[in-house]
């Protein structure tokens, strides 16, 4: 017996069109655009987040000037804190 071999064609294939193609890149496109936008917005907020955080160091180390030793364990573990941030976040991306 003879046993041939039949290429068979996808038949999702067959059925795709121009118009298909030209929503699929319109529907890209559109995509793009809110990421984009997104990615604007984490930057806000983080910007936001930044400044916020200034002002309430700012407003500790006013208010605590007359009692320095507990300043500094506040901004000790401040400090940690925005370290320990930092490092969770690079072994992030190295994973």
């Amino acid at each position: 017996m003879f046993s041939g071999i039949v290429k068979r064609s996808n038949p999702i294939s067959e059925k795709i069109t121009e118009d298909h193609i030209s929503k699929l890149i319109t529907n890209s496109d559109a995509q793009d655009k809110r990421d984009r936008k997104e990615r604007s917005g984490e930057r806000y907020f983080s910007l936001i987040l930044i400044v916020i955080a200034l002002i309430f160091v700012g407003f500790i180390i006013v208010f605590l000037q007359s009692n320095e030793k507990l300043l500094i364990t506040i901004i000790t573990a401040i400090l940690s804190f925005i370290g320990g941030f930092g490092f969770g976040k690079s072994f992030k991306k190295q994973i």
